[in-house]
């Protein structure tokens, strides 16, 4: 899928990194993961544009993976629809982009549509087995479970704010 949608010349760079997904060393994606005893949930999140204004407002991470080498964000991210090949435009870009994405995940896994909040009440009710009382708050926030270590970020974890 890579080839197809980056061409080989740039395909040859993809690599997963410490859970990112790169073209070198310039991360264009991140992943996650939430997993339950009945259900396991993974997420990607492309970087598909770059607003100079707003990587300006990032505050640099206290966790870094190595192969950042504490550079900025404008040195270490790359736009994913800057390195799709020859695009006819922005709408089929994006169009092509996820088609690709389907076809790949579909020759490998049973994909099913889910909205959101279908998704958000399964992994709620599952950490509510799991003894979270208070589900996905209680997670989130850590206050649910003694040693849990996920907690909500503020703008303060996030941003440099003026």
């Amino acid at each position: 899928m890579m080839e197809h949608l980056l061409g080989p010349a740039k395909a040859q760079y993809f690599a997963t990194r410490e859970n990112d997904y790169v073209l070198g060393d310039l991360k264009f994606g991140g992943n996650a993961q939430a997993i339950t005893r009945r259900s396991w949930v993974h997420h990607t999140s492309f970087l598909w544009r770059v607003d100079e204004r707003h990587m300006k407002l990032l505050a640099m991470p206290a966790k870094q993976p190595d192969y950042r080498r504490r550079r900025g964000h404008l040195d270490f991210l790359t736009p994913l629809a800057e390195n799709l090949q020859s695009p006819v435009s922005a709408e089929d870009e994006e169009r092509a982009f996820w088609q690709g994405l389907r076809v790949t995940a579909e020759s490998h896994f049973d994909v099913v549509d889910l909205a959101l909040e279908d998704v958000l009440a399964e992994i709620n009710d599952d950490l509510k087995l799991a003894g979270f009382e208070a589900g996905f708050d209680d997670w989130v926030s850590g206050t649910g479970k003694p040693g849990a270590r996920t907690r909500r970020l503020g703008s303060d974890d996030i941003f440099a704010l003026p």
